[in-house]
């Protein structure tokens, strides 16, 4: 059995976590690509970006992944509010 750790949970956990936000980071660039092309807000372009940005953050094992999530989070959160203001029920689609 491997001692080094290298195949431990705390090591193999992040690592998925990163594959998966860049594989949902690059979908969400690609629908936002293509919905700006056609006029459409640039929020899904950059919301794409950041994820997939964390995901390879996460995949290097840089702590600037939480930062950078943190801040797709808030952004979200102002975009959604800015577009829908308070209406609970346009707000849940759009932070769920």
């Amino acid at each position: 059995m491997s001692t080094d750790g290298a195949s431990s949970p705390s090591r193999l956990l992040p690592r998925l976590l990163g594959v998966l936000l860049l594989i949902m980071g690059l979908a969400l660039l690609a629908g936002g690509v293509k919905l700006s092309m056609l006029g459409g807000s640039l929020y899904y372009l950059l919301a794409g970006i950041g994820i997939a940005l964390t995901g390879v953050l996460l995949l290097a094992t840089r702590r600037a992944a939480l930062g950078l999530y943190a801040l797709v989070l808030f952004a979200s959160t102002v975009w959604a509010l800015w577009e829908v203001g308070l209406d609970w029920w346009q707000l849940v689609p759009r932070l769920a």
